[in-house]
């Protein structure tokens, strides 16, 4: 086991990040799991989790910055560090792409993508004072390969990707990771809180060129059929955490699924190093591990 840490994981009130933080506590590291509402929606999930040894439930909202810049501080008095973050805090949707609004976009990515951003901007000064600090996106096999019904989820995950590859190769000189983690199709609480496009006039539009009942069924067809331990993520979170910045690859692709992306990310990294190579910046290169290896 590796030597005890403080980490912080977003989006713990159910799904991957309860059990991301169920498991590192069990680990012996100290956790702080965050979640919206905790006296409110979120209660139960919050009481179960604080009852866990090891385990310290705080307030955040990805979404509003006092939020995140109090939870991030309070936990940095308790602990007097963060080594690690666990950004893991999103939600979904279904539906034609042309049926959800600027304003539905702009939700989306204000939590899958500017959540981390901010999560992220909070961390980051303790972490590069210390010249220590991992940051873990989880984002998606939507956020490598384009997903039809899924555009602004699979979009804000591509946009995740890109942002965690910057922040990898900035952050190199300074002593901070940066990784990511691909999980395929787990069953988890998300799938239930789809929603849909608010546009139903553009929805009713495509008429019989709507094929997204097919697809959903598909969809849920293949995960039931791979029933694939959402436990996965929490593994691979504890994996990542153990290991030394000159092992740990930049992608983890998780699930049957998507097992496909380890070429494809396997060439990403090559083509990553050229560009730094190229800009004559090999600073930024110091970890040339394979995605996958």
């Amino acid at each position: 086991m590796t030597k005890p840490q403080s980490v912080l994981v977003t989006g713990c009130s159910s799904g991957f990040g309860r059990l991301t933080a169920e498991l590192l506590a069990s680990d012996g590291h100290r956790v702080f799991a965050t979640m919206r509402d905790i006296e409110t929606r979120n209660a139960s999930a919050a009481t179960a989790l604080a009852a866990i040894n090891g385990i310290h439930v705080l307030e955040m909202d990805v979404t509003n910055d006092l939020s995140v810049e109090t939870a991030v501080s309070a936990a940095l008095a308790e602990a007097g560090q963060i080594d690690c973050v666990v950004n893991n805090a999103g939600f979904a949707n279904f539906g034609i792409t042309e049926g959800f609004t600027a304003d539905q976009w702009l939700s989306v990515f204000n939590t899958n993508l500017f959540g981390c951003v901010r999560v992220n901007r909070a961390v980051l000064p303790s972490m590069r004072q210390r010249r220590n600090g991992l940051l873990i996106h989880v984002t998606s096999l939507a956020g490598r390969v384009p997903a039809a019904y899924l555009g602004p989820y699979s979009s804000s995950k591509w946009a995740l990707e890109a942002y965690a590859e910057i922040l990898r190769l900035e952050l190199a000189p300074t002593g901070v990771d940066s990784v990511v983690i691909e999980p395929g199709k787990y069953r988890t609480e998300i799938f239930a809180k789809f929603y849909g496009p608010a546009d139903s006039e553009r929805v009713a539009a495509y008429g019989t060129a709507d094929y997204t009942e097919r697809f959903m069924a598909a969809f849920v067809k293949s995960m039931d059929e791979l029933a694939q331990d959402p436990s996965d993520i929490a593994r691979a979170v504890r994996d990542l955490m153990a290991m030394s910045p000159a092992d740990r690859p930049f992608r983890t692709p998780l699930g049957q699924d998507t097992q496909g992306l380890i070429p494809y990310n396997g060439i990403a990294d090559h083509i990553r190093e050229q560009v730094a190579e190229r800009f004559e910046i090999p600073e930024l290169l110091p970890y040339k591990k394979a995605a996958g290896a």
